[in-house]
C-alpha cells in the first residue's frame, strides 16, 4: 500500500504575465517531483491573465476548470491529468468569480469535497456573492468544502490591524456556517510597496478532514500576492495489479455456448425500414464490427483471469530510470544525425552514448548488488530458514 496525499496551491495572478509563467513553471515542477507517485495537485487561481476571453494559464499535465459561459474568468482551478477522473466540475456553483469542483474524500471512500476557487470583488457584497449558495449546498449534503479565496476584506481576526464594512460581514459569515479559518499565522498574504495585508482566505467547514502544513511560499510569486501551499491527509491507495486473460487454458465449450447465445440475437434479414438495409456499404460495416465484438467477447468470457502483481521490488532508483531516459535520447539523435550526414557531431554523439552506458552499467550493477544483499540478509533473519 503506497501514501499519497492532494497538494493544494492558491495564488492571484493580478492579471499580470510574468507572475502566470512564473507560477506555470512552479506547477509543471510539481508534477515532474511527484511523477513517480499518483500526481494529485489542485491549484486555486485568481484574477489569471487572459487571451481571448481565456485564461493563458496552460502547465503540462494539467486540466482547467472555469464557468465555460462567462468570458474573462476572474475564478480557476487546475488539476494535474491523472487525478482529473476523479473530479467532477460543478457548473451550477461556478460563473465568473467562482469555480467549484469536487473530489473524493481521502478518508471517506463514499464521501466528496467541494473546492473553490473564489475571488470576492470590492464592487459586490459578500452576502450576495455566489459562494454563499456553495456553502449551503455543502452543508446540505453533509460534504466537505476548501474555500480558497481573495477576499478583499480586513479582519483583526486574520491580521489587520483594524476591521473594515467587508471583513464584518465576512465575520457574520464564517460564524454563521460554522466556517473554519485555516491560515495557521497571521502573516500577509499580499504586498504592494510598504502596504502589507492578510486578504487571502482558506476556509473549510466541519465535514472537511484537517489540512496539513499550511503554509505561505515567500519570494515564489511574482504577483502582489504571495503563494499559498497546503496538503491533504494522506490516503492509502492499493499496489497496483494487472489483470490478464490466460488465452492458453481457454475453454472452447464455453466459447461454442457464448458465441452461439450472442449470435441467436443478432440480426440476419434484412429489415425493412430503408435506411437499415444490410445493402448499403455502411450497415454493413456496422455488423461486421457488431460480429467480431461478439467473437471476441465470447473468447475473452471463455478465458480465465490472471492477476499479476506489479514488481514493488524493482531495483531501479530515479536516477537509474533518467539515465537510461538520457541514453534513449542519445540513440534517438545520433539515427538522426546519421540521415542528415552530420559526421562530427555523430562521433561526439557516440561517445557521449558509451560513456553513458558504461555509467548506466555501474549504477544498475550497484543497485541490483544492494537488493541481493538486502535478500541474503532478510534470509538470514528469518526464523524458519531452512
Amino acid at each position: 500500500m503506497d501514501k499519497v496525499s492532494t497538494n493544494l496551491t492558491q495564488n492571484n495572478l493580478q492579471k499580470a504575465i510574468i507572475p502566470t509563467l512564473t507560477l506555470n513553471h512552479h506547477l509543471e515542477k510539481e508534477v515532474q517531483n511527484n511523477r513517480n507517485e499518483l500526481p494529485k495537485h489542485i491549484a486555486c487561481i485568481q484574477e489569471p491573465y487572459c487571451l481571448k476571453d481565456k485564461p493563458a494559464i496552460k502547465p503540462k499535465g494539467y486540466n482547467a476548470f472555469y464557468s465555460p459561459i462567462h468570458v474573462n474568468p476572474r475564478a480557476i482551478i487546475l488539476i494535474s491529468s491523472p487525478f482529473d477522473k476523479n473530479t467532477l466540475q460543478h457548473t451550477n456553483l461556478s460563473n465568473r468569480d467562482t469555480s467549484t469542483i469536487s473530489i473524493k474524500n481521502p478518508i471517506k471512500n463514499n464521501d466528496r469535497i467541494y473546492i473553490s476557487s473564489v475571488y470576492m470583488p470590492h464592487s459586490e457584497k459578500i452576502e450576495e456573492h455566489l459562494i454563499i449558495k456553495v456553502i449551503k449546498e455543502a452543508e446540505k449534503k453533509k460534504q466537505g468544502l476548501i474555500i480558497c479565496a481573495d477576499t478583499n476584506a480586513h479582519s483583526t481576526i486574520w491580521g489587520h490591524d483594524r476591521t473594515n464594512r467587508r471583513g464584518q460581514e465576512l465575520e457574520e459569515i464564517i460564524a454563521k456556517f460554522n466556517l473554519n479559518i485555516e491560515n495557521t499565522t497571521k502573516d500577509y498574504t499580499r504586498s504592494l510597496g510598504t502596504s502589507m495585508t492578510t486578504i487571502d482566505l482558506t476556509l473549510t467547514n466541519q465535514y472537511t478532514p484537517t489540512l496539513q502544513n499550511w503554509q505561505i511560499l515567500r519570494g515564489l510569486s511574482d504577483s502582489d500576492h504571495e503563494i499559498i501551499k497546503m496538503q491533504l491527509p494522506e490516503t492509502q491507495i492499493p499496489t497496483p495489479t494487472e489483470i490478464k486473460k490466460d488465452y492458453k487454458k481457454c475453454n472452447f465449450e464455453s466459447y461454442k455456448a457464448n458465441l452461439q447465445n450472442k449470435l441467436s440475437t443478432f440480426p440476419t434479414k434484412k429489415p425493412s425500414h430503408k435506411d437499415q438495409l444490410y445493402d448499403r456499404r455502411c450497415n454493413i460495416d456496422h455488423a461486421t464490427d457488431l460480429l467480431t465484438d461478439h467473437i471476441i467477447k465470447a473468447f475473452e468470457d471463455a478465458c480465465p483471469t490472471q492477476k499479476i502483481k506489479s514488481n514493488s521490488k524493482n531495483f531501479w532508483t530515479r536516477s537509474i530510470k533518467s539515465k537510461h531516459k538520457k541514453l534513449i535520447a542519445t540513440r534517438k539523435r545520433i539515427s538522426y544525425l546519421k540521415i542528415i550526414n552530420w559526421r562530427r557531431d555523430t562521433f561526439q554523439e557516440t561517445k557521449e552514448l558509451k560513456n553513458g552506458k558504461k555509467i548506466f552499467r555501474k549504477l544498475v550493477f550497484k543497485a541490483y548488488k544492494k537488493e541481493k544483499e538486502k535478500y541474503f540478509e532478510s534470509i538470514k533473519n528469518a526464523k524458519d530458514t531452512a
